[in-house]
Formats: structure tokens, C-alpha cells, sequence
């Protein structure tokens, strides 16, 4: 008997599993990105897209994307850390910033380590959401 203490045993590494379950429900999102330069909403589907697919507007061909989230006057620095993103990196960008607790500061430093495999890449943004769910009581929102 464990007296209740379960869940202080969790493996350090997430299982193949794990990830493979958190990669799925990633891909299950649709994304609205908003062009900088002409203004145009398009949804991708997270799903369609290879971590490796670098990405351009749909009705201009411009890689000036955004998350439509930010694409007001409030975010403006959001929106332009994520722009910067989203041209750099592409589809993985999109991974990270649909990630629950990663804004584009904290995907900002996960995508410029080098990942070997897709599986890093998923491990690395796992940890980066269960550090946000653990720590951010400790914030003032």
C-alpha cells in the first residue's frame, strides 16, 4: 500500500503514450490566424499540418501570420512575438502557442532549443504546461 501518495510517483519522463495522447489532442485544434498584411482570417487545422510545414496566408501568400487572438490593439507585442514566430517556425509555432499556458514569450524559448525528434518537441511543451498549471496560483492575474 502506497498510503496515498500516488501521485508523488510519476515517471520524470513522459511515456510514449503520454505524448502520443498529448500530440492527438494538439492536432485536434483549429487555429484562426490573422494576416498582418492583408487582413484576412484563415483556420488551419492543426491536424493537416506537419511540424515541419512552414506556413503563408492563404489569400495573399504573405508569412505575416498571427493568432487572431492578438490581432488587436491591446496585444500588440503578443501579436508581433507571435507573427515573428509563426514566420520562423512555421507550424511548430502554431503547436506551441495552442499549447495551454504557453504564450509567445514561453514559445519563443522552447522553439529555439534544438529537438531532436517530435517527441522532444511534445515533451518539452508537456513540461511546459504542467509548470504553468503548478505555478500560476503563485501569479497575480
Amino acid at each position: 500500500d502506497l498510503g496515498g501518495m500516488s501521485e508523488l510517483i510519476t515517471p520524470s519522463e513522459p511515456t510514449e503514450a503520454v505524448l502520443e495522447s498529448f500530440a492527438n489532442t494538439l492536432k485536434e485544434k483549429s487555429v484562426v490566424v490573422y494576416c498582418t498584411f492583408c487582413k484576412n482570417n484563415s483556420t488551419i487545422l492543426l491536424s493537416g499540418l506537419k511540424l515541419s510545414d512552414m506556413l503563408k496566408c492563404p489569400h495573399c501568400a504573405s508569412n505575416q501570420l498571427t493568432l487572431l487572438q492578438y490581432a488587436d490593439k491591446e496585444h500588440k507585442l503578443e501579436a508581433a512575438k507571435a507573427t515573428t514566430l509563426i514566420s520562423a517556425y512555421g507550424a511548430k509555432a502554431l503547436y506551441a502557442l495552442e499549447t495551454y499556458g504557453i504564450g509567445p514569450q514561453t514559445a519563443g524559448r522552447l522553439l529555439s532549443r534544438l529537438h531532436k525528434t517530435d517527441n522532444e518537441f511534445y515533451a518539452d511543451l508537456l513540461e511546459s504546461q504542467k509548470s504553468f498549471i503548478k505555478n500560476r496560483k503563485f501569479w497575480k492575474i
